[in-house]
């Protein structure tokens, strides 16, 4: 089984670990649109500050915010923010992974059910 080591962010360079984090989650899930809209939310724009940066509609944003949230399988911005800092556990600078899959992997490895045989008994 794949030991997974946890990373702490160092002061040295805490900005540049984020930035590497927010490039890489959910990249194995969304569209280069979505992604970037989930960069600018992760970096606290407001949805109309968002649309200008990306030159859309806020209601065009609000479509990729509802798609988003849909392939997440989250319903709000805080869960986003709490999705993304619970990949930071798991994220390894460097690696060019999206941190989500790896905590996906994590998490289904630590829920899953041990089976426990009862030797045929009922």
């Amino acid at each position: 089984m794949e030991q997974i080591q946890h990373y702490r962010l160092k002061p040295a360079a805490p900005h540049a670990l984020m930035a590497e984090a927010r490039v890489l989650f959910a990249s194995t899930l969304l569209s280069r649109r979505e992604k970037q809209v989930v960069d600018l939310m992760l970096q606290s724009y407001r949805a109309d500050a968002c649309g200008q940066k990306l030159g859309v509609s806020v209601e065009t944003l609000r479509v990729h915010r509802r798609n988003i949230y849909r392939k997440l399988d989250i319903n709000s911005h805080l869960e986003l923010f709490s999705l993304f800092f619970a990949c930071l556990e798991v994220f390894v600078p460097g690696d060019g992974q999206d941190p989500l899959s790896r905590l996906h992997c994590h998490v289904v490895k630590a829920s899953t059910p041990l089976l426990v045989s009862n030797n045929g008994r009922t």
